[in-house]
Parts: structure tokens; sequence; C-alpha cells
């Protein structure tokens, strides 16, 4: 799945799942040659709560030198203009988000069994 060099974009909300990724891929960088950036996209969803998150998460990216990329969208209103759940709304909007971001790029994300599935490619 990922090769020696590849560079792995890491989804991160700030929340402990995928800050536990963030930090096994910041071990395995050492010994995969692996470049990292981290993703994260505040679907305003928790007003305050939301932007501690995203603030938290820009703050990991600094505190280890790495690319950030961030993004923020409406999902409720997203999800009221298609007529759609707002899990259906938000996973919509991941999906726009990300793509701009993977060119060339491995993204590996949350939930635990994607992470899992991930790092049993790996060995």
């Amino acid at each position: 799945m990922l090769e020696p060099g590849d560079p792995v974009l890491a989804a991160v909300s700030g929340g402990p799942d995928s800050v536990a990724l963030l930090l096994s891929l910041l071990h395995l960088k050492q010994t995969h040659d692996l470049t990292i950036g981290i993703a994260h996209l505040n679907h305003r969803l928790r007003g305050e709560d939301a932007l501690k998150d995203e603030a938290f998460v820009r703050d990991l990216a600094e505190h280890f030198s790495l690319p950030f990329f961030c993004g923020q969208q409406d999902v409720a209103a997203y999800a009221g203009r298609h007529r759609l759940s707002v899990e259906e709304a938000g996973r919509e909007v991941r999906y726009d988000f990300f793509p701009a971001r993977l060119i060339n790029t491995a993204i590996i994300k949350s939930p635990w069994a994607t992470i899992k599935t991930t790092m049993r490619n790996w060995y």
C-alpha cells in the first residue's frame, strides 16, 4: 500500500483516534521515510468547540513542523440545500475537500478499522 518515501496526508479531526493515528505515523516516519502532512476540515457543526479543534490541529502541525491544510464548510447548510442528512452532507464535503490535496498522496484517516487495515498492509 505505502512505499518508503511516500507522502501521506493524515486526516486529523482533533479527536483521540486521529491524534493517535498522527502520532503513530510520526513514529513510522523514521523507518518508512514518509513525508507527512495534516488535513483538517471544520464542518462548522459545533460552534466554538469546532474552532478549538481546528486550532488544536493547527498547533499540532506547527509543533511537528508538518504541512497543514485546513478548510471550513457549513455542513448543516449544505445538507439543507441538497436535502441530505448531516452525516451524508459531511461525507460529501470531505470528499470534495480532500481530492484537491491528494495529488500523488496517500490519505490515511479514521475510523479505527481503516487505521488497522493500513497498519496491517505496512507490515
